[in-house]
């Protein structure tokens, strides 16, 4: 027998009959071993499978990821454009009563002033 070579042994029996359960045993086994190939090349094309839908899962999650971090930034941006929108109208309003204030002032400091210059001058008059 040679070494890494596979061979079959025909032994004779004492009535000089070749024995054949140790072929069908062999015949079983390559077939049993055949099967298994089958189911691993089956079990293979599965995994490759699987394989390529995790990587498009994963593409997936990626663009979904930036996609996301897209919208946070723009939200941030948008809540500070909004904040302003909310604020202009309380400015607004606070400059209207400044002026408002002013013009009230201005015009009790201009009457009571008025006031002041008629009562001198009608004093100056009735001296």
């Amino acid at each position: 027998m040679g070494r890494g070579k596979a061979t079959l042994q025909i032994i004779l029996n004492r009535k000089d009959r070749v024995e054949m359960e140790p072929i069908e045993e062999m015949i079983a086994f390559m077939a049993e071993h055949r099967n298994r190939m089958n189911v691993s090349e089956h079990r293979i094309k599965d995994l490759e499978e699987q394989n390529k839908q995790i990587l498009a899962i994963t593409v997936s999650v990626e663009k979904l990821a930036k996609s996301m971090e897209a919208m946070v930034t723009e939200q941030k941006t948008q809540g500070v454009r909004l904040q302003k929108l909310e604020n202009e109208p309380a400015e607004k309003w606070n400059s209207a009563r400044k002026t408002f204030f002013t013009a009230v002032t201005s015009a009790a400091g201009t009457a009571i002033a008025g006031i002041i210059i008629w009562l001198f001058v009608y004093a100056a008059q009735n001296m």
